[in-house]
């Protein structure tokens, strides 16, 4: 629903003042580059110019127009190119503060979405039986993934537990795990952005923070 929202902002503010039959194709184009010099993602801009193009179908079907303009859309490029190898991620990992190297390797081993890895509780996690199984209204697919807890990644979750002090199994501690895990976030784009220049690696693109799973990828 939020972005039904934005782009209807969008169109509004550049064709709000404008009736139908004016909106030509040389105003679309218009409307195209004023977004493009906002720094708007192709894919973004697409998105808006499906909905005009739907507006003037469905008035087109009811007779309320003769005719539509044409509405080209623009080239997405959804390649994903440059995947980072085990040795650059290790070289990247050690350019970033000690308090944030256990977040990024759990993120960058498991796959997890950043949300999916706060939600963690420890009733989450089964030593016993060495996996971490998230629940399944936490997890975006709504199938609750099943983690191995073997190797580092349970050498990350043990020194969680280790450092946890009081914390307990309930809602008022919901992130526990993530509580030692998650506390810096927010800071989390900065010092990646610092460390891919400073410890000697390629520069990297954006952080997905937090929807995909496709974080650590070449510039």
């Amino acid at each position: 629903m939020g972005r039904i929202v934005k782009i209807n902002q969008h169109l509004r503010r550049f064709f709000s003042l404008a009736r139908a039959v004016d909106i030509t194709a040389d105003r679309v184009a218009k409307y195209v580059r004023e977004r493009q010099q906002e720094e708007a993602a192709n894919g973004s801009i697409n998105r808006e110019l499906a909905a005009l193009k739907r507006a003037f179908t469905l008035a087109t079907r009811a007779g309320r127009l003769r005719s539509a303009p044409y509405i080209p859309l623009l080239e997405e490029n959804n390649s994903r190119r440059g995947f980072i190898d085990h040795a650059s991620f290790l070289t990247l990992r050690e350019g970033l503060p000690a308090h944030l190297k256990d977040l990024v390797t759990f993120l960058y081993l498991s796959g997890w979405r950043v949300s999916e890895m706060r939600s963690l509780e420890w009733r989450d996690v089964d030593f016993a039986d060495h996996q971490v199984r998230l629940r399944p209204e936490e997890s975006n697919n709504k199938h609750g993934p099943v983690l191995p807890l073997r190797g580092e990644l349970r050498e990350i979750i043990e020194r969680a537990r280790q450092n946890r002090r009081s914390f307990s199994m309930n809602r008022a501690n919901r992130s526990a795990i993530s509580a030692r895990l998650g506390k810096q976030l927010a800071g989390m784009r900065a010092f990646h952005r610092s460390s891919s220049m400073t410890c000697g690696a390629r520069r990297y693109a954006t952080w997905s923070v937090p929807g995909s799973r496709s974080m650590w990828r070449w510039n």
